[in-house]
């Protein structure tokens, strides 16, 4: 990770204005924190100490995500759809705006019929079936496609995801606040956060099953 040029803060400080955060998690909602201390905190060298990496492997997450499917239980091999979902994939706990469920993606085995909630974003609906399937097609951690953990235990795997998590957290929390200053921030660079943040998830259900 290549550590930012801008003035870090010390452990005192952070203390004190309750930005020190266990490498586990954050002690408030990182969307509650202001700009300013979003910035010293991700310059900080706590965070930096903390943050294992920024480089999640050689795979585009937004790139051809289908090629990173799980197989189903049954033991086949899905495939990603687009247009209407079946009812089997209507099952929403994030709903899909209204109009929008011919352009929506999900995933289906079309042996079993099962198929995974639908989303807009073809890497989330490849991200929520993956999660629904980690337990028992999920692989090794070792062939995990992002974050480089062959080679760890399941306890230093599940440190390192979490510190990984931390730090995507914080710097979304960052891009919304930019935003909501008038600060540009590039879509693809938000949305490739929130994929790494599915897969992060993916991976921790794998670590601890």
């Amino acid at each position: 990770m290549t550590q930012s040029i801008t003035p870090s803060i010390n452990r005192d400080e952070q203390a004190r204005g309750g930005l020190l955060a266990p490498a586990r998690g954050l002690p408030i909602d990182p969307d509650a924190f202001s700009l300013e201390e979003l910035q010293r905190l991700l310059s900080s060298d706590g965070h930096y100490s903390a943050t294992p990496t920024r480089n999640y492997g050689l795979i585009d997450p937004l790139e051809r995500p289908s090629g990173l499917l799980f197989l189903c239980s049954c033991g086949e091999r899905p495939r990603v759809e687009r247009g209407t979902p079946p009812p089997k994939a209507r099952v929403q706990y994030r709903p899909l705006p209204a109009g929008s469920e011919s352009r929506a993606y999900h995933v289906a085995c079309s042996a079993c019929g099962k198929a995974a909630q639908p989303s807009l974003r073809e890497w989330r609906a490849v991200v929520d079936w993956n999660y629904t399937h980690a337990d028992s097609r999920g692989g090794s951690l070792a062939q995990f496609p992002f974050f480089n953990l062959a080679g760890l235990s399941r306890t230093e795997a599940v440190e390192r995801l979490n510190s990984i998590k931390r730090d995507l957290l914080l710097r979304r929390a960052l891009a919304r606040k930019q935003r909501e200053h008038g600060i540009e921030v590039g879509g693809r660079f938000t949305a490739k956060i929130e994929a790494y943040l599915g897969w992060v998830n993916v991976a921790l259900r794998i670590a601890t099953r």
